[in-house]
């Protein structure tokens, strides 16, 4: 991440220049069933522990990589306001053990946004919009789309209100999430 402060008299700029990456690998599956044979409910049953045989397992993986740039600027007495873009690379791959190779991607552009005004020094208003990607596990065995890489979810979150100053110590927030 670089950044870039510029200041003056009654303002403060920030340029932020960030790249990500992230690489994940998970195992699942191989579950192990037994069957105990009919039991009356209520009834305690006395029985051997059962010798497990798992199966063989799944692998997650998931490669991301996403550069952004920020710009956020501060007015003394106004507020502050913010705006970013960024690009990601979003790749995730399912291997089975049968050897079956499923993956899917995803290049989106996600924007951010924030604004808090604040009118006095007591009193501030806020807002702001987030945009991101989620991650969606693989689908379990018994499921109808076992085989597929599920695509990560785009998200968008969204946050306002006010803060209000009762005490220098002292705040009070009323959001909205």
């Amino acid at each position: 991440r670089l950044t870039g402060v510029f200041t003056g008299e009654r303002f403060r700029q920030t340029i932020h220049l960030s790249v990500r990456g992230r690489h994940s690998q998970r195992k699942f599956g191989g579950t192990a069933q037994t069957s105990f044979g009919p039991l009356a409910i209520g009834e305690i049953a006395y029985l051997d522990e059962p010798q497990w045989t798992y199966g063989p397992q799944s692998k997650d993986t998931v490669r991301q990589w996403a550069a952004g740039l920020q710009y956020q600027l501060a007015l003394k007495g106004v507020g502050e306001a913010s705006i970013g873009l960024q690009q990601t690379d979003y790749t995730k791959t399912i291997t089975r053990p049968t050897g079956l190779v499923t993956t899917t991607q995803d290049d989106p552009f996600f924007v951010n946004a924030a604004l808090a005004l604040t009118p006095t020094r007591k009193l501030a208003f806020y807002g702001s919009i987030t945009e991101g990607l989620e991650e969606v596990a693989a689908a379990p065995e018994n499921a109808v789309n076992v085989n597929e890489a599920p695509p990560a979810i785009h998200t968008k979150q969204y946050d306002f209100g006010l803060r209000y100053a009762l005490t220098p110590q002292l705040r009070a927030v009323l959001g909205y999430f």
